[in-house]
């Protein structure tokens, strides 16, 4: 016999339903009045499966709330269907969450998640929302539908937590973990009130020498009952509940407190770092309440760096890049935490203005199974910060093996249990109180080669390019093409066998293949480069889909090449427009300009080799004239009104032809144009192309933003809105 007296409870007037009007499907305690009735009126096992959508708030943030309704209708949508088919019952649990209650039918799971995530994960290409599922089983009758919803949203911030699996089912553990987490929450709660929560510090060292440089922060709860607790005991749960953001907050002004201190004392007072997270990020205005901080303990932002892990680019790259650049704009330091551990790469280091990286030194653990491989991965990435200037920490340093090994990879920094394990507050006062632990420098930091550009020009131009060892035939690729490259598997161990396998194969043209062993001849190589020679140049037929097409091989000696490191840059670029476009890239890898232009007169034609992303809008509509180019601009106003005129009569074709016929030094042109919605002062500069000749005039235009520097004197922005500066060959 059904007892109706927890049924009557339950009730709610019909006439109240409340329904959601973007989906159409019931609100939370609507939906469960329709469960309960159901459900409690049989013997038959039912599950319930709530579904969350990950980062649903970033899609109304950044593409608007329209688009954020659009997608939770299109889901409700699919949630009615799926309800009209199956007898499932669906529910609005508010903001991006949802509930579907349903006999046991691993069929339908199965379905309701193929159908909502296919519509969630990726949403119109924006590629941050996914579906989460947790699911729970009717085990007990006596509970109502929403304690089920309780239990199936546990599961799924399980889930949530493990990127293999999008569903994770409720089970009697993780009821054990709940009320355990139900207890501590207080505590930490308390805690913080009560001003148990501190950090320690953890050095980072010159690796050679082991003198401290800085540290970095690393949070602390130490109670009076239970005295020190594990960060992983509390910080997950923290982040799991939300209020990880305000320790953090919490942790950043005990630390600005603390450098204020060392001031007033008189201490020595080297750079502390402060981890940032994603969820800092995406919740609060980081930036602004670190300029308070700053500004409330009269500190500066030399004494705090921002760590950010590598991964949090990856998953959301262009927030994160606005905060950084705000932060660098503020005047502090940016740090790539776990740098290594995620997607490394070139194409990311262009994209991102970090000061320095931390290595994850998990590659070198050193076990026989995969020495050769962490190895190789750590290498890859110190290659790449020595090609961009700049400096690297390597973390987690535990044995002189490791040490040994990054000293001979060229590692300058370190930080680890192998020079000092994190510390409290005073032990780290002691340390550097005495200057022999203390280096004399801390890090330099260089400017970047050329800024953003030196790699985006390398990774656009050519088709491969490999930093090769010339002492151990050592190789990795810093840029290849896509394509799988099938006769480099398995792939070859040094650059040698690299180029017999081309050999064999025929990749190279028969006629071209005593040119290619001398061209990649390493002893050759270094006898050549000892003897001053900084480049070779060989052209040569590759065979590419099944036609040879001539390429450019080139070898180039990097700046920083000596008898201790012998590693040099192999590349290769179709040779389209022979041998001298490739001396045409070089300049432009080694200048850094806004918008570069490759003009043939002859033809009226341009080519851009590199533009803002203004400009690759406006130039869509035009023919690709040279003349056409420059009338547009000026119509457009792209070109500031009162430097039209000059600007007209500077870019004119006939006029460079006529200066380039008895003249090899540059044009110049220091002009207003619009960037970023504003005008700025640019200047034009127009060279010969290394394809110039007087039966193909071929030229290149660059552009880039000036800082109103003349004829080696400063000129004030006043005098400079008041004329106009044009000049040949200067």
């Amino acid at each position: 016999m059904v007892d109706m007296s927890r049924y009557n409870k339950l009730r709610i007037n019909p006439d109240r339903y409340n329904y959601d009007l973007a989906t159409n499907l019931p609100l939370r305690r609507t939906f469960w009045r329709i469960a309960d009735k159901t459900v409690l009126f049989d013997n038959k096992t039912y599950c319930i499966l709530a579904i969350d959508i990950e980062n649903f708030h970033l899609i109304n943030k950044w593409y608007g709330r329209e688009t954020g309704d659009e997608l939770l209708i299109e889901i409700g949508e699919a949630l009615k269907s799926i309800d009209a088919g199956y007898g499932t019952i669906s529910g609005y649990m508010g903001g991006d969450n949802f509930c579907v209650i349903f006999e046991e039918n691993d069929d339908v799971i199965n379905l309701i998640r193929k159908r909502i995530s296919g519509i969630v994960n990726g949403y119109r290409g924006h590629d941050i929302t996914r579906a989460y599922y947790g699911a729970y089983k009717t085990a007990d009758k006596d509970i109502t539908t929403g304690e089920m919803c309780d239990y199936a949203y546990g599961a799924l911030e399980i889930a949530k937590q493990r990127p293999d699996k999008d569903i994770f089912w409720y089970d009697e553990s993780m009821a054990r973990e709940q009320e355990a987490e139900a207890k501590l929450m207080p505590e930490i709660c308390s805690a913080m009130d009560n001003g148990e929560f501190t950090f320690y510090l953890q050095p980072k060292c010159i690796l050679q020498t082991g003198k401290i440089i800085g540290s970095e922060a690393l949070v602390r709860w130490i109670s009076p009952e239970k005295g020190f607790i594990s960060p992983g005991q509390f910080i997950p749960l923290l982040e799991k509940n939300g209020f990880i953001n305000k320790l953090d907050v919490y942790i950043w002004d005990k630390v600005c407190q603390t450098i204020r201190r060392w001031l007033d004392e008189g201490r020595t007072v080297l750079p502390i770092s402060i981890n940032v997270s994603r969820a800092d990020i995406y919740s609060m205005d980081v930036v602004r309440i670190l300029k308070g901080m700053i500004e409330k303990y009269n500190i500066s932002t030399e004494y705090i760096e921002i760590e950010i892990t590598e991964s949090a680019y990856v998953e959301n790259g262009s927030v994160i890049k606005d905060t950084e650049k705000a932060f660098k704009n503020a005047g502090f330091k940016i740090l790539i935490d776990d740098f290594g551990s995620g997607y490394s790469s070139l194409n990311m280091l262009k994209d991102i203005d970090a000061d320095v990286l931390k290595l994850d030194m998990k590659f070198l653990d050193l076990n026989p199974e995969n020495n050769d491989k962490g190895v190789s991965i750590i290498t890859a990435v110190l290659d790449m910060a020595r090609q961009l200037d700049i400096p690297a920490i390597a973390e987690g340093i535990e044995t002189d093996e490791q040490l040994k090994l990054l000293e001979i990879l060229g590692c300058e920094y370190a930080q680890g249990y192998y020079y000092y394990r994190p510390m409290p507050i005073s032990d780290y006062e002691k340390l550097v109180d005495d200057k022999d632990n203390v280096a004399d420098k801390l890090i330099i930091l260089k400017t970047r080669k050329n800024d953003k550009s030196y790699l985006k020009e390398i990774t656009d131009y050519f088709w491969k390019i490999a930093d090769v060892d010339l002492d151990t035939g050592a190789y990795h690729f810093i840029r290849r093409t896509d394509e799988p490259d099938y006769v480099m598997t398995p792939r070859p161990k040094t650059i040698a066998e690299y180029a017999d396998r081309y050999i064999k194969y025929g990749v190279i043209h028969p006629d071209d293949v005593s040119l290619y062993k001398e061209a990649i001849n390493l002893g050759r190589i270094k006898k050549q480069l000892d003897e001053g020679k900084e480049r070779g140049t060989y052209q040569i037929r590759y065979n590419m889909d099944g036609t040879y097409k001539w390429y450019v091989f080139e070898v180039t000696k990097p700046t920083n090449y000596s008898e201790d490191n012998r590693r040099v840059l192999f590349t290769w670029k179709e040779a389209d427009y022979q041998a001298g476009a490739r001396e045409d890239a070089m300049d432009i890898i080694y200048n850094t300009f806004i918008k570069i232009l490759r003009a043939d007169f002859l033809h009226d034609r341009y080519e851009p080799i590199k533009s803002t992303q203004e400009d690759i809008i406006r130039d869509a509509g035009l023919s690709g004239s040279i003349k056409e180019y420059i009338d547009k601009y000026i119509d457009m106003g792209v070109v500031h009104p009162e430097d039209a005129g000059t600007y007209r009569d500077f870019a004119n074709p006939d006029r460079v032809l006529e200066h380039f016929r008895n003249n090899k030094k540059s044009l110049r042109l220091i002009f207003r144009r619009l960037l970023d919605g504003e005008y700025k002062w640019m200047e034009l500069v127009v060279s010969k192309s290394k394809d110039y000749s007087d039966e193909i005039p071929v030229f290149i235009y660059y552009l880039r933003e000036v800082r109103y520097i003349y004829e080696d004197t400063m000129v004030s922005e006043i005098e400079k809105k008041k004329q106009m500066i044009y000049s040949q060959g200067k």
